[in-house]
């Protein structure tokens, strides 16, 4: 359960990071419906200009299962990693530091300060 949550909120923060979710919320709609060309511009400036940018900055609040989760790191894009601490909106949820690639999930559990400047060199779980 957990591996799935965590791989749930980390494809979450993607999409947020990609500016997806701005074009579902805008419309009130939760159901499913083919880009526009005009949003499919928008999306490949988006991941062009995020390219050019090297490093994005993420945070986002995921939903699951009637619970919100805090997200707040950083995507490398030129170098395909991802890092962010994520946080039960409750108290005593405890934060976890997340780091990504596109082969797999690690978990750096029990984090307690704020998010590196760049992520730690061990000390992870990983979640493949």
């Amino acid at each position: 359960m957990r591996r799935k949550l965590t791989i749930g909120i980390v494809a979450g923060a993607v999409a947020a990071g990609l500016g997806v979710a701005r074009w579902f919320t805008a419309s009130g709609s939760t159901q499913s419906t083919a880009m526009t060309s005009s949003q499919a511009d928008l999306l490949a400036l988006a991941r062009f200009n995020d390219y050019q940018n090297g490093v994005s900055a993420i945070d986002a609040t995921v939903p699951i299962s009637g619970q919100d989760f805090r997200l707040d790191g950083r995507v490398d894009w030129q170098g395909h990693l991802g890092y962010a601490t994520l946080a039960a909106a409750q108290q005593g949820g405890g934060t976890e530091l997340l780091q990504w690639t596109p082969s797999g999930i690690a978990v750096h559990g029990s984090w307690t300060g704020p998010l590196p400047a760049k992520p730690p060199a061990d000390g992870w779980t990983v979640r493949a």
